[in-house]
């Protein structure tokens, strides 16, 4: 391959601080709506919001995502994992009551 052809690649490829911050918001839009979803009432609501899997799911798809390298695939799964759910508690605790806004 000749160096034009490289630099198109490079060009076309979307940025890694790009992929890195629209995985760590989806991850705090996760959190959000598995509040929304779960309420303050019981029911299938509680069922769905209590639900353990997407919470596992979550950490290692945005490291597997994020990069190829351990390091940076671990940092970035551990920081989408404290986004999710410090998103998921605050806003549990607006519905709550608990917090004034």
């Amino acid at each position: 391959m000749n160096s034009n052809e490289w630099g198109f690649a490079r060009a076309i490829r979307p940025r890694r601080g790009f992929t890195v911050m629209l995985l760590l918001g989806g991850s705090t839009l996760f959190g959000v709506l598995f509040a929304v979803l779960k309420g303050t009432g019981g029911g299938w609501h509680m069922v769905l919001g209590n639900l353990s899997a997407p919470w596992l799911v979550l950490p290692i798809a945005a490291g597997a995502v994020a990069s190829r390298r351990s390091v940076t695939s671990g940092l970035v799964g551990g920081l989408a994992a404290l986004l999710s759910l410090a998103a998921f508690y605050a806003t549990t605790a607006t519905l709550w009551h608990m917090v004034k806004l």
